[in-house]
């Protein structure tokens, strides 16, 4: 191992044996130097070497951080002799120009992070000589115009985060058009703005965006992530990324609910499912854990609600604690329902003209179903129309007085709810004198 000082600039290369290709033993000490650009003072606050083996040959792949500096361009050469850096931190400075040919001699960068700069255009020459560049951070800049033809040198790029700033469009009045697809938004704090503006737009048909970032976010349409899940900590304290919603089920049937919590804490997370805002037994309750991504710890909770009766009926809540605090879904309801049945059934009626004809029908169900009635599947009643019909539903009777040929037919009783339908027919018949 050797350690170059020179000028506020500290490099600790890790030889892993042989000639390092693109930082050979013999490499003088003013080149380390003279890859930052004059009169700025530098601090690597992490290089550090990994070893590729290969057919014959030996070479780091460095990751360089200069955050936190105060670089404000990228200049042609100014990192000569890095041809092995394969990812670069440049995030927290005042980076305002990128010259061309400025990564000339970092062609084998594949993270580059630009993050929290000033930048105002992407160029068409920007990005140049980054043709296996696969991530790109270019959130929390003040780009406000991008070149046709900016990525056209980007070949490899597989993810590419950004974000739009508060306001972005406020002056934009005349805008008619928006046309946004990215899967590369960085959902933090400063983004939480952007769906609520969204949805009160004429824009949000032909926006369709992605949250990249926060992990625990990707992949997540970001009309469809709560404002309080746009955070700029690092979330050790539960955060729930599924809840349950409200649903119904039908009495005697299974349902499973599932919660689901991230943490950036390695900490294991407690799970207590809640109803009417009593503690259910544990025994309800299934947990899950794991580490998609070695960053992130994420839990599953599962209740399973078997043979469901009326008890089940009521307000649920996920509470997901660990040691660093406790976060609450929004509660749900869970509805129990009963199909409908008969109590009443229609039965086939014979009267002479002139006289008086009644048909009982009476249900339940729960919720309480709705009765309505139809004559030869249809809502035409003469007798309506002429004011001789009468729905009695204290007595669960349709009544017709002074009968006429008119009202001879099938009369359906329909009961419904939000369970099902059910029908029963009876015929009248209506006879001369």
């Amino acid at each position: 191992m050797r350690q170059n000082n020179a000028r506020g600039l500290v490099v600790t290369v890790v030889h892993l044996g042989g000639e390092v290709e693109g930082w050979p033993n013999h490499t003088p000490i003013d080149v380390v130097r003279t890859s930052v650009q004059s009169g700025v003072d530098v601090v690597a606050t992490s290089v550090f070497g990994v070893y590729y083996s290969g057919v014959g040959t030996s070479q780091v792949g460095l990751a360089w951080h200069l955050d936190f500096n105060n670089i404000t361009t990228v200049t042609k050469g100014w990192l000569y002799g890095l041809t092995s850096l394969h990812q670069l931190s440049l995030s927290y400075n005042s980076i305002s120009i990128i010259e061309q040919d400025g990564w000339e001699f970092c062609q084998q960068l594949v993270d580059l992070d630009l993050s929290y700069n000033e930048l105002e255009a992407i160029q068409r020459g920007t990005l140049q000589h980054l043709s296996k560049l696969k991530k790109l951070h270019l959130d929390s800049n003040k780009i406000s115009y991008i070149a046709e033809g900016a990525f056209n040198n980007t070949p490899s790029l597989e993810v590419f985060v950004t974000s739009i700033q508060e306001n972005a469009f406020e002056w934009m009045y005349n805008m008619e058009e928006l046309l946004m697809n990215t899967t590369g938004l960085l959902c933090d704090c400063n983004l939480e703005w952007f769906p609520i503006w969204l949805k009160k737009s004429a824009f949000l048909n032909t926006v369709n965006t992605v949250c990249a970032y926060p992990e625990w976010l990707h992949h997540k349409p970001i009309v469809d992530v709560p404002s309080e899940n746009f955070t700029c900590d690092d979330f050790p304290k539960p955060q729930i990324i599924e809840a349950p919603k409200t649903q119904v089920a039908l009495k005697g049937d299974n349902i499973t609910l599932h919660c689901r919590a991230t943490s950036s804490s390695h900490l294991p997370m407690a799970f207590q499912w809640k109803k009417d805002n009593l503690d259910l037994k544990l025994g309800y309750s299934k947990q899950f854990a794991r580490s998609p991504n070695g960053k992130t710890t994420e839990q599953n909770s599962e209740l399973v609600l078997v043979n469901i009766t009326d008890n089940e009926a009521g307000k649920y809540q996920c509470v997901v604690s660990n040691n660093y605090g406790t976060t609450y879904s929004s509660k749900f309801k869970i509805s129990v329902l009963v199909y409908p049945m008969f109590t009443k059934v229609p039965v086939n009626v014979s009267e002479v003209a002139g006289s008086n004809a009644r048909l009982e029908c009476a249900a339940t169900g729960q919720p309480p179903p709705q009765i309505a009635w139809q004559k030869d599947a249809g809502t035409d009643f003469p007798a309506a129309r002429e004011r001789r019909m009468h729905i009695m539903r204290s007595d669960d009777i349709l009544f017709i007085v002074n009968i006429k040929a008119a009202d001879t037919g099938v009369y359906s009783c329909t009961a419904k709810n939000q369970a099902g339908t059910i029908v029963a027919n009876a015929s009248l018949t209506v006879l001369g004198k």
